[in-house]
């Protein structure tokens, strides 16, 4: 079953906010938050590449 890539976008933000939130929380530290981000962030760029959303983000 194919998923709906505006809603796979959602689940990314989705985390990426959490994520931003246990680190203000003092959850987790400031490398786990890299990580997380950097991985959730690598996955939108790929969704996107795939022509499956418009634009493109970058991940240093």
């Amino acid at each position: 079953m194919k998923t709906n890539p505006a809603w796979e976008e959602g689940k990314i933000y989705r985390l990426l906010a959490i994520n931003s939130g246990l680190l203000s929380a003092g959850a987790i530290t400031q490398q786990e938050h890299d990580l997380v981000r950097r991985l959730e962030l690598k996955k939108l760029t790929k969704l996107r590449q795939n022509g499956t959303i418009e634009g493109q983000i970058f991940v240093s």
